[in-house]
């Protein structure tokens, strides 16, 4: 279930009129806003906020937003872990961090 719910929240179009994310103005609940509690062992493959273990319409909200987490265990310990990537963001980043490098280089140089 967990995965295939993953699934859906990575490949969802944004056009689904089921999985449509709600208005942003409207707060989803107070708990989306409090911390999540300690990643380990008991809620493990576990969503935060709580609301989206059960309800696919809220997790596909938090997704969208960029607020959806999943408790997964690393190497060593349980971490909390983002679902989604924001592409944009990643890449301007990166462009930010070469272009970064770029400028070092030609100033080395002078």
């Amino acid at each position: 279930m967990r995965i295939w719910l993953t699934a859906v929240l990575l490949f969802a179009p944004a056009w689904a009129p089921a999985l449509a994310p709600a208005r942003a103005e409207q707060p989803l609940s107070p708990v989306a806003e409090a911390d999540p509690p300690k990643c380990e062992k008991d809620n493990r493959s576990r969503f935060w906020p709580l609301e989206a273990n059960d309800n696919p319409r809220a997790a596909m909200r938090f997704a969208r937003e960029g607020k959806l987490l999943i408790c997964t265990r690393d190497v060593w310990r349980y971490k909390w872990r983002p679902v989604t990537f924001n592409i944009q963001a990643a890449t301007a980043k990166a462009t930010a961090a070469a272009d970064a490098k770029a400028a070092d280089k030609a100033a080395a140089r002078r």
